[in-house]
């Protein structure tokens, strides 16, 4: 069967059967190789790659045993502001939005009357604002969308992407590399924080914000700073000790730890959307 025909804009999980390691690298020698391999092929040539760089590695390791770090620079930024901003967003997306109370958040969508996912978001109370993160791809549709349900409410909306710079830290070790390179605060407040949870702090004297996130699978924060901090906040992780982690293995990341991704999701079937007749068939 196609896996077109599974039914359009559907996602099929499959079951992942438990196989030991010498059980598949049998059953991956019986199998013909579909790329002839050459010495002109580049790594990035191919989906996944036996050999991965030293580098690589290295950051795959911290974010399971130490931590790591990577820049959010797909996610955009959306302040709301004003008295009636929780009961706003509460009448729009689909959590309880209403019972946040400051330094606390929570993760939900924001759906068409027909029930279509539009995207989904990230909702921090900060106690003055609220801060919504979503795919930066979406946030200029998610605010026009929002500021179309503004009546006669107290609520105003500003789009911050170009002002914060977000990177996250993972890991077993990412609450204490967190608090060396911040100010402001404790292990404890961090550690002792809910999911989405989160707590201002400073970073070289600025305001910065720490919230608490799980999207990877493992444990950590999104680290909010001003924008023209976000190097530095990378190079004062570097020092004390996290590693870099690129894209392709936050992704392994995520997809081991069984975490779903409806910003993946929506890239996948966009690009899929755009190749249009020049795809090739289904297999």
């Amino acid at each position: 069967m196609k896996l077109d025909e599974a039914g359009e804009g559907e996602e099929t999980c499959w079951p992942v059967p438990l196989i030991d390691h010498a059980t598949s690298i049998a059953a991956r020698a019986s199998i013909p190789a579909r790329i002839e391999w050459s010495q002109t092929m580049s790594e990035d040539n191919i989906l996944v790659s036996t050999a991965p760089r030293a580098t690589e590695a290295s950051g795959y390791d911290a974010a399971r045993r130490g931590a790591a770090f990577f820049d959010r620079a797909d996610r955009g930024f959306i302040v709301v502001s004003g008295k009636d901003r929780a009961s706003y967003l509460h009448g729009l997306l689909t959590n309880d939005v209403a019972a946040l109370k400051a330094g606390e958040g929570c993760y939900a969508a924001y759906l068409t009357p027909q029930g279509r996912m539009i995207a989904d978001l990230w909702v921090y109370e900060l106690g003055d604002v609220i801060l919504l993160v979503t795919s930066r791809d979406v946030k200029d549709t998610v605010l026009t969308k929002l500021d179309q349900f503004i009546f006669t409410e107290d609520v105003q909306l500003g789009d911050v992407s170009s002002t914060f710079a977000c990177v996250a830290i993972v890991g077993p070790g990412a609450a204490k590399v967190t608090t060396q390179a911040f100010t402001g605060v404790p292990l404890e407040a961090l550690t002792s924080l809910g999911e989405h949870g989160n707590v201002r702090a400073e970073f070289s004297g600025r305001a910065a914000i720490a919230a608490r996130v799980t999207d990877t699978g493992e444990p950590g924060y999104d680290l909010f700073v001003e924008a023209a901090q976000g190097e530095s906040l990378k190079a004062a992780l570097r020092a004390k000790g996290a590693s870099e982690l690129h894209a392709p293995l936050v992704d392994t990341l995520r997809i081991e730890g069984w975490c779903r991704s409806f910003i993946a999701t929506w890239t996948r079937k966009r690009s899929r959307s755009r190749q249009g007749s020049n795809r090739g068939p289904s297999v």
